[in-house]
């Protein structure tokens, strides 16, 4: 596979992983926004177990985007290593 093949696909990758974090984000201040719009004390259990899933979800999310920085990463690591070794 091709260095510049390498870099797209790091690339792609790395566009869907933040843009899938913004719509997390943005999905999580849409929330906030409506239920600051309601009674707190009517939802306060329910808002604080939807806030906890959110901030998990947010989580999952950078914790793909590490696991697939440091995935690439390697494959581009071992393509520069090989290069090196010719």
């Amino acid at each position: 596979m091709s260095q510049k093949t390498l870099n797209k696909i790091k690339n792609e990758i790395l566009e869907n992983s933040h843009k899938l974090k913004k719509d997390k984000i943005s999905e999580f201040n849409s929330y906030m926004k409506e239920v600051m719009s309601k009674n707190i004390t009517e939802n306060s259990c329910g808002i604080i177990d939807d806030i906890q899933t959110l901030n998990k979800s947010i989580e999952n999310v950078q914790q793909q985007l590490n696991i697939l920085t440091k995935k690439i990463d390697k494959l581009t690591n071992n393509k520069k290593n090989t290069e090196k070794n010719k």
